[in-house]
């Protein structure tokens, strides 16, 4: 089941002839297919980004793991609340496993990014992707010949 979450948890029975019995429980829920559909979020702020990048790079991760990445100085409690943060913005989701959170980036960079743009698309250009274009090459940061081998690259796939 590509694209679900898993839920895992600890049930414990009560004792019976002196031992208590445990078992881990795995609760899958399947995943929006909103994917493809753009989807609003608040930006992110500096720390929110770097933990971000993090887990984009490393895959799912425990907040402690995280945290022995950051080359700054920071409280588990710190790292903790980011993540929380990212969760309720909706660009982290998290599983439990043996009673630890397990965060995971809900898309890739690319399509953060991707999504970002298009934030920027509608907000400055009136959403045309054109004017932004024109507006990149103007501006020095994109050349025509990029664009032009970009165009190349789309024509080639969409094939």
């Amino acid at each position: 089941m590509e694209g679900d979450s898993a839920v895992l948890a600890r049930s414990c029975q009560p004792p019976g002839f002196g031992v208590t019995t445990c078992h881990t429980l795995r609760v899958v829920t399947p995943r929006p297919i909103e994917r493809m559909k753009h989807k609003k979020r608040p930006p992110l702020g500096d720390l929110e980004h770097e933990l971000l990048a993090i887990l984009w790079r490393h895959g799912e991760m425990t907040a402690f793991a995280v945290r022995q990445q950051i080359a700054r100085d920071l409280k588990d409690a710190t790292i903790r609340t980011v993540l929380r943060r990212l969760e309720e913005k909706g660009y982290v989701t998290h599983t439990v496993a043996n009673g630890a959170f397990v965060y995971s980036a809900q898309e890739n960079a690319d399509t953060a990014a991707a999504s970002a743009v298009h934030d920027i698309v509608q907000r400055y250009c009136g959403g045309s992707l054109e004017r932004m274009l024109l507006g990149l090459a103007d501006a020095g940061f994109v050349s025509a010949d990029q664009l032009k081998s970009v165009a190349g690259k789309l024509k080639r796939k969409s094939r």
